[in-house]
């Protein structure tokens, strides 16, 4: 769960608590209409570009724990669960009323799970990682320390209450990595020409 303390350096991440605190309280006060759909990074086909920088780290050879080692559980979710979600809140849609509901993968890998799991999607051997310094071998390194930051969301909520299902990272890393191999237009995706607001 997001605290103001989690979100305070974070304007981006800050606004959307204060947007689901407003939210909440109108609810509560006026019976306004409305559930938290709360999402981690979203990682599939046309969704993050995060990701082609991992996947572009491993097809280079490089070690596979660009982040140093922390060790820290994450969970992410694959852009075609985002639409499953929303539909089944709106399939519940009184039952759903007033609640915030995490929707996120079953795993919980580390980074270097992540890259081993993406490398074996790519048929490529994980290098052992070492002392390197990742900026200096692939560019805007720092983002991607992201996912580590995200945390565990609890979906047992949503799993409670709509069944919620996610996809297996094994069968979305495929898609994922076929898409960023073939597909991917380079850039920073859909988000580059909005990026500004986060600064």
């Amino acid at each position: 769960v997001e605290s103001y303390a989690q979100s305070v350096v974070d304007s981006y991440g800050a606004r959307k608590v204060y947007c689901e605190a407003y939210l909440a309280a109108t609810h509560k006060s006026e019976r306004f209409p409305y559930t938290a759909i709360r999402l981690p990074s979203v990682v599939g086909a046309a969704a993050d570009w995060r990701h082609s920088k991992l996947q572009a780290w491993i097809d280079k050879g490089n070690p596979i724990d660009p982040a140093g080692g922390k060790g820290t559980q994450f969970r992410v979710i694959y852009s075609g669960d985002v639409a499953t979600a929303v539909l089944a809140v709106l399939r519940r849609k009184e039952e759903t009323l007033g609640l915030a509901i995490n929707f996120a993968q079953a795993e919980r890998p580390t980074l270097a799970e992540y890259l081993q799991c993406c490398a074996r999607a790519m048929d490529k051997k994980p290098v052992r990682a070492g002392f390197f310094s990742y900026s200096q071998s692939l560019p805007d390194a720092e983002p991607l320390c992201n996912y580590e930051n995200q945390g565990v969301l609890d979906t047992s909520l949503a799993q409670k209450l709509l069944a919620w299902e996610p996809t297996p990272m094994k069968t979305w890393m495929e898609e994922t990595v076929e898409w960023h191999k073939n597909g991917f237009p380079g850039g920073d995706l859909a988000i580059g020409g909005i990026d500004n607001i986060r600064s």
